[in-house]
C-alpha cells in the first residue's frame, strides 16, 4: 500500500498512471481522514507537542467499553427509563390520583399535600395544622383510605 503521510494516502503514487480529478481526490482523502479519525484519533489516547508552545498534552480516548463503564458504575446504557406502556400508566394513575384528591375535603387536602407533596412529617403537619400528631395519624389513615376505595372502582 502506499504511504500513508499525515492526513491521506498519496493515490497518485498508488494508481501509477491513471489520471485522478482533483474531485474525485478530494473525496477520497476526505473518506479517508474520516476513517482514520473513527479508527485512529477517536480510540487511541496520545500525547500531542505543539512546537509553537513548546508543550506537550495528552489526548485521551473518546471511546469506551461497557465493561470499564459497568466497573465504573457509569451505566449510560441502562434501562432505568420507562417504557412507553410504563409512562402511559403512570400518567393514568396520576390522573386518577388527581380525581380521588379533588373529592376530598379542603382541609383533607391540605394534610395529604403537606404529607405527601411536601414531605413534612406526621409532627411538622400537625405543627402547621395545629393538631396533634395522633390526629394528623388517625387522619390520614381515614384519607388514605377514602383514595384507596376510590382508586379500586
Amino acid at each position: 500500500m502506499a504511504r500513508r503521510d499525515k492526513y491521506h494516502i498519496n493515490y497518485e503514487k498508488l494508481y501509477p498512471g491513471i489520471e485522478i480529478p482533483p474531485e474525485v481526490l478530494s473525496v477520497l482523502r476526505k473518506g479517508d481522514r474520516k476513517e482514520e479519525y473513527q479508527e485512529v484519533d477517536l480510540k487511541q489516547e496520545r500525547f500531542v507537542y505543539d512546537p509553537e508552545t513548546k508543550t506537550a498534552y495528552f489526548i485521551p480516548g473518546r471511546e469506551d467499553s461497557y465493561e470499564r463503564l459497568i466497573e465504573d458504575e457509569k451505566r449510560q446504557f441502562s434501562n432505568e427509563d420507562p417504557t412507553p406502556e410504563e409512562h402511559l400508566i403512570r400518567n393514568i394513575e396520576n390522573e386518577l390520583l388527581r380525581q380521588a384528591v379533588a373529592l376530598l375535603k379542603e382541609d383533607e387536602r391540605k394534610l395529604i399535600l403537606l404529607r405527601f407533596w411536601k414531605d413534612c412529617s406526621q409532627s411538622q403537619t400537625a405543627e402547621l395544622l395545629g393538631l396533634s400528631q395522633q390526629v394528623v395519624s388517625y387522619r390520614e389513615r381515614n384519607i388514605l383510605g377514602k383514595i384507596k376505595k376510590f382508586l379500586k372502582k
